[in-house]
């Protein structure tokens, strides 16, 4: 949650005012304070307030003595009041772009290792050769670059196929090649010449793509339909959303983590290499995601068709 001077609430004139305030009061973290950021009078913002819990039946802030704090309740109305926000801002850029009152942006999102694969120079190209370009790409893991995609943040994302993102729930899926993950640790790691009765079990693991301990509100029902499996709590050592504090981690501890074997040249750099396949070399297939319903702009365009070509003549090597 952000502080209350850090406040965003965001373009009003379209989202629902009640919810525009409740954003506002609970980002400020009192009314008071929330009113004079919005311009607003106290004792409408009040009035805002209670007629938001009336229609949701329920009380969505409790009261102490430094402000206010949201309730079990106000947290999953404050998030969806969030995502509306988002997807709003996400159609009116969209509608500026068409209208051409700016320039059209290359915005995409991928995994770590995809950027360091192939997408890294294609976009140093793409720049090279397009002075005027403004690219914005996003990292992280699959539900955040999902949740970017579907909330209008990206309109491409390049990634690990995720079942619960089928054609009904109007995302495409076109795959571009299969990866196989493994196990990392330094280079001198006792595994490379492991002891009788040594093995992969025997060591703690570290975790690069840690889940937030709020989810993304967009993928509650992607979730469910393709929840992340069950992991012992003790199991990871360390976690982190850095690729690069993980890095650090594994050459200062015996610790493992897996990552796609297509960047095991890239991490041998830093003096970590591949111990042993995970889950026996089973394969996943990576591809590139869209939203269906839309239309992709030329840049977003442009870098589809060159990533299906490039796979097709086997130009990137994974």
């Amino acid at each position: 949650m952000k502080a209350a001077n850090d406040c965003i609430f965001g373009d009003q004139r379209l989202m629902d005012k009640q919810l525009s305030h409740f954003i506002g009061i609970i980002e400020a973290g009192g009314l008071a304070a929330a009113a004079d950021h919005l311009n607003i009078g106290q004792p409408a913002l009040t009035a805002s307030l209670k007629k938001l819990e009336d229609r949701y039946g329920a009380q969505l802030v409790s009261r102490h003595n430094r402000g206010v704090r949201p309730t079990k309740s106000g947290e999953l109305v404050y998030d969806y009041a969030l995502l509306m926000q988002r997807l709003e801002s996400g159609i009116q850029n969209k509608v500026r772009r068409a209208e051409g009152f700016e320039n059209t942006p290359l915005n995409f999102a991928c995994g770590h290792a995809w950027w360091w694969v192939f997408l890294k120079d294609w976009v140093g190209n793409f720049c090279a050769n397009n002075p005027d370009a403004k690219v914005k790409c996003l990292v992280g893991g699959k539900f955040q670059c999902a949740d970017f995609l579907i909330s209008g943040e990206v309109d491409l994302w390049v990634g690990h196929e995720v079942p619960g993102l089928t054609p009904d729930k109007g995302i495409s899926f076109e795959p571009l090649f299969e990866s196989v993950d493994y196990f990392y640790g330094r280079h001198d790691h006792p595994l490379i010449n492991p002891a009788d009765g040594d093995t992969i079990t025997n060591y703690p693991r570290i975790n690069s793509v840690p889940m937030l301990n709020r989810r993304m509100t967009t993928l509650d029902e992607i979730n469910e339909l393709s929840p992340e499996p069950e992991v012992d709590p003790f199991l990871y050592q360390f976690s982190s959303n850095s690729l690069l504090a993980c890095i650090d981690q594994v050459r200062a501890t015996d610790a493992l983590f897996n990552y796609p074997e297509a960047v095991k040249g890239n991490l041998a750099s830093y003096g970590v290499v591949p111990i042993a396949p995970v889950d026996d070399g089973k394969k996943t297939r990576v591809g590139i995601f869209t939203i269906r319903i839309s239309e992709p702009s030329r840049p977003v365009a442009a870098l589809k068709r060159h990533l299906i070509e490039a796979f097709a003549a086997g130009m990137v090597r994974t």
